[in-house]
């Protein structure tokens, strides 16, 4: 990791899965996930993801690849921001999204994390049409586990898989680049989806058992 000033400061959110579920027992729909006054609901039954036992963090938080996925209201602000993730995919082969901020209102306005069809990670804006992406360099296999880290400082990306820099990161389209704070009306936060105009799209197929997300850069 970039060398810091002192120590790392506590997240702003930070979902458990050891901790912060609300199902009525192992193998049962995940109605919240909680985080201090930043809880991840699902209203709709049939689009809860599952608590599932023997992940690699203790419990885990798993979404099928097709309806699942929590949201909140988007609280993040800064211009800068970090984030980390324990995570499985289950199918590599479809791009699916893990955390993303969407303006639900619009077809085109997001920040998002995600896997790509290939098996890579993607960080992503869209602002209005104009996309920045830029990739991994590490393919990865389905059913492991990974521990994913990503900062913005507001002007470039930092990436590590399993404590590893992803070095070269691949700019697959070039545009205004971004942060989750950054996307224009961005009123939601979502996990397993996202909701462009309001509806979940590049549903994550596997399960995430910690999501750690600081409104600054706390690389630097």
């Amino acid at each position: 990791m970039r060398a810091g000033g002192g120590g790392i400061p506590a997240p702003l959110m930070s979902w458990e899965a050891d901790s912060g579920v609300t199902s009525a027992s192992i193998g049962g729909a995940v109605s919240s996930w909680v985080s201090g006054s930043y809880d991840l609901t699902q209203g709709t039954a049939g689009n809860r993801p599952t608590h599932v036992a023997a992940f690699t963090t203790g419990h885990g938080v798993s979404f099928d690849g097709s309806s699942d996925f929590l949201s909140i209201s988007n609280p993040l602000t800064g211009a800068t921001g970090s984030i980390a993730i324990v995570f499985r995919t289950g199918t590599i082969g479809t791009r699916q999204v893990m955390v993303a901020v969407t303006d639900t209102g619009a077809a085109n306005e997001w920040f998002e994390i995600g896997v790509t069809a290939a098996g890579l990670i993607y960080l992503e804006r869209n602002a209005a049409g104009t996309v920045s992406r830029i990739v991994g360099s590490t393919v990865l296999t389905a059913s492991t586990s990974y521990q994913l880290f990503a900062a913005y400082d507001g002007t470039d990306y930092y990436l590590t898989l399993n404590g590893t820099e992803e070095n070269p990161l691949v700019v697959e389209s070039i545009g205004t680049r971004g942060w989750f704070s950054t996307v224009t009306s961005g009123d939601t936060l979502s996990v397993g989806a996202a909701l462009p105009s309001g509806s979940g799209a590049r549903f994550f197929n596997g399960t995430l058992g910690v999501i750690r997300i600081w409104d600054t850069d706390i690389t630097h």
